[in-house]
């Protein structure tokens, strides 16, 4: 047996939800692995407690492939069953790790019904995880429409992650807006390593045929 099997099977006589939670979280923490419980990881998933539930929906990314899907069909059942933006959320951040095109228009509904950074966040780095490429056009629109600099910032980022050129003209007027504010904005870490604007430079750079990018750099 795994050792998140053992561990699962014993945690099935428990009815503490605070116990539960903080287990389940340190499983996924140590990335312990089970294949025997899946179905009690799938039945912690569907609680209506939002402790359990939210502990254990990151254990789906240990899944075997073979399961993904049926984790997938959980995912999206759950969109139903549990809407409060912080219920979103988790499941969002679950379908970043079992989520396939299935899941895509799910997410861009709850994209386009909120601006608040929760459950935006993530249900915006599920699609571009699973989509990216081919939603470029999307997240422009997003980069444009959305308010706060924190999703710009954040789009502008994974714009660049993808590095499709397309992008260029808008993100060169994001660098061109940024760099104006007198107030602070928010600088979003590419890749957890450089700032956006950097990562935007280094995409125009790599780029240079575009003439908004060799304008904004001379």
């Amino acid at each position: 047996h795994d050792h998140g099997d053992i561990i699962l099977d014993k945690l099935k006589k428990e009815k503490d939800k605070y116990l539960i939670s903080s287990v389940l979280d340190e499983m996924s923490s140590q990335n312990l692995l089970y294949k025997d419980q899946i179905p009690t990881v799938f039945e912690y998933c569907r609680l209506k407690n939002w402790q359990v539930r939210s502990a254990a929906l990151p254990l789906l990314k240990l899944l075997p492939d073979s399961y993904k899907s049926q984790a997938e069909d959980l995912c999206i059942q759950l969109f139903d069953t549990y809407n409060k933006p912080y219920d979103l959320d988790y499941t969002s951040s679950a379908l970043m790790h079992v989520g396939t095109l299935r899941s895509i228009p799910y997410l861009k509904e709850i994209i386009d019904a909120t601006g608040k950074e929760v459950p935006l966040n993530s249900a915006i780095q599920a699609l571009a995880k699973i989509d990216g490429p081919n939603q470029v056009d999307y997240l422009i629109e997003i980069l444009q429409t959305k308010k706060g600099s924190w999703i710009k910032s954040l789009i502008s980022g994974l714009l660049c992650e993808i590095g499709n050129p397309k992008s260029i003209p808008f993100l060169t007027k994001r660098v061109k807006t940024v760099l104006s504010k007198k107030r602070k904005t928010s600088v979003m870490y590419v890749g957890e390593s450089k700032p956006e604007i950097v990562s935007i430079f280094e995409l125009i750079l790599a780029n240079p045929e575009y003439e908004e990018g060799k304008k904004l750099i001379e």
